[in-house]
């Protein structure tokens, strides 16, 4: 099968970013042609298909009101993406296309040359762009549904976007703009969300049918880690800084206690996070951005994994590569997370943005060698059991062959 792979960002961002790279290589490995579209960035991995790549926009860099005015319309309906989507397709004739995050940059325009070549249409929902202007269901620090039936104004009323009227009025329009033309709804045969949690908020929102929604847990392949089950001497937080991550909060609950915390990753609250450390009496080690295997001697390392965002995660692949190293994992009570973290089984679940509570489950296994290697092996055992690559693929497999043949 040929089966063409969409996402904005041909370089590992993010959760986003491994899915769609790990998905094309089982892929690749079951002997399907995997053809991919996505945008020209100088730190794009090599692809056969670069020449069909569109041309990279900087949508935060502010220029001329024209350039600008152009800028935004793109984000709404990009004819560069449409032609040379229609030029790809043309060269390689795929069987199915699997869609991943399109916003901005490629845009829903795509969509009427998937139906003009009858190509079926699969879509992995990574955040809540289909009912959310920022996509996160967060804002000012807090989890936000104002937006629900379909209320995307508030975006402009309590800036839900980078802090800006302005950027909130533009995703403001553009979600009105897609919703009107029902671009996803009749664009898509059929999305997929990593969590039950995503699927039924979608649902909840009547964002899309609901028979057009299934759930899929993210996978990863455990035969690429080697499990470290041997408690560590430190508390491991690695991922992006965000304000969404509750950074701030897990630095708040290891203050006056002998827990070691190091931090791994960067983001737009990195410098943030080294004023509050440098404002705090705590052993906190920042170490910045690290991946391969040198991220994963850091988390072999760790006694254990803490993730304690205050937005609905999804169902993120990081708490994947904890459980398939052996670690147990504390995190945060919201979202997809409980669907990976089962409480007192592979780890704790804690308050979201309750420091005390969080720094109490923390000292749980701080504190309890034994237990920490007990719920380290369940970690891993339920990875193994619930998310390795061979299920995922059959899933996503019988996902593709429906919507090549509906009526089957």
């Amino acid at each position: 099968m040929k089966i063409l792979q969409i996402n904005k960002f041909f370089y590992h961002q993010g959760g986003s970013e491994a899915y769609f790279f790990g998905l094309s290589k089982i892929l690749e490995d079951h002997g399907h042609k995997v053809i991919h579209f996505s945008v020209k960035n100088e730190k794009n991995e090599k692809s056969d298909q670069h020449d069909f790549f569109i041309n990279e926009i900087n949508f935060g860099k502010r220029e001329t009101i024209f350039k600008d005015i152009k800028k935004f319309s793109h984000s709404f309906y990009s004819l560069e993406a449409k032609k040379k989507l229609e030029k790809l397709i043309l060269e390689t004739k795929p069987d199915v296309a699997h869609l991943h995050n399109i916003s901005h940059h490629i845009s829903p325009s795509i969509f009427s040359v998937l139906k003009k070549y009858k190509i079926p249409v699969v879509q992995t929902l990574h955040d809540y762009q289909l009912i959310c202007p920022n996509y996160r269901l967060l804002t000012q620090g807090k989890v936000c549904e104002r937006c629900k039936r379909r209320k995307y104004w508030n975006a402009v009323i309590y800036k839900c976007v980078h802090n800006s009227r302005i950027q909130g009025l533009a995703e403001c329009v553009e979600m009105y703009f897609h919703k009107i033309f029902k671009f996803y709804e009749n664009g898509v045969d059929c999305f997929i969300t990593p969590s039950k949690f995503l699927k039924e908020k979608t649902e909840e929102w009547g964002a899309v049918p609901s028979s057009k929604i299934i759930s899929i847990p993210n996978f990863i392949d455990v035969n690429q880690y080697k499990p470290s089950y041997e408690p560590g001497d430190y508390a491991l937080y690695f991922g992006r800084l965000s304000e969404e991550k509750g950074v701030d909060v897990l630095i708040d609950a290891v203050l006056g206690t002998n827990i070691k915390l190091k931090i791994v990753g960067s983001g737009p609250m990195a410098d943030d996070v080294r004023c509050q450390m440098s404002d705090v009496r705590a052993d906190i080690e920042m170490i910045g951005y690290k991946t391969g295997e040198e991220l994963r001697n850091i988390i072999c390392g760790a006694k254990f994994v803490v993730l304690p965002p205050i937005w609905y995660e999804n169902y993120p692949i990081s708490l994947l590569e904890a459980g398939a190293l052996g670690k147990p994992i504390i995190g945060s009570n919201i979202g997809g997370i409980p669907e990976i973290v089962k409480d007192e089984v592979n780890g704790f679940l804690a308050k979201p943005g309750d420091a005390k509570n969080l720094r109490k489950k923390m000292e749980l296994l701080w504190n309890d060698n034994e237990l920490c290697e007990k719920m380290g092996r369940k970690s891993r055992e339920m990875v193994e059991k619930n998310n390795g690559p061979e299920g995922h693929y059959r899933e996503v497999m019988r996902v593709y062959n429906k919507t090549l043949n509906p009526k089957s």
